[in-house]
């Protein structure tokens, strides 16, 4: 893929990614947006959302801390992203 296509279609900076990556886990329901499920153990779960985060293109770091934010924090981060 030419280095063009890949620098046009990824963020500029970290923040931008990590917006995304809240915004992906609105849409799949993960992270801070998931709905408790009492029979699921949390490891697996984990592990299932930092994989779809991660079929998406997000780099573990950004899925981690998308996945590790409070849901107050990331509802803010999306309402930000709104009136911007």
């Amino acid at each position: 893929m030419p280095a063009e296509v890949v620098a046009t279609a990824l963020p500029d900076d970290a923040g931008q990614e990590l917006a995304a990556a809240v915004a992906f886990a609105r849409r799949r329901r993960i992270g801070p947006f998931a709905v408790q499920q009492p029979d699921a153990p949390a490891a697996d779960r984990r592990r299932q959302d930092l994989g779809a985060l991660a079929r998406a293109g997000f780099s573990r770091e950004t899925a981690e801390r998308a996945l590790d934010m409070a849901p107050g924090a990331a509802d803010a981060m999306l309402a930000e992203l709104r009136r911007s």
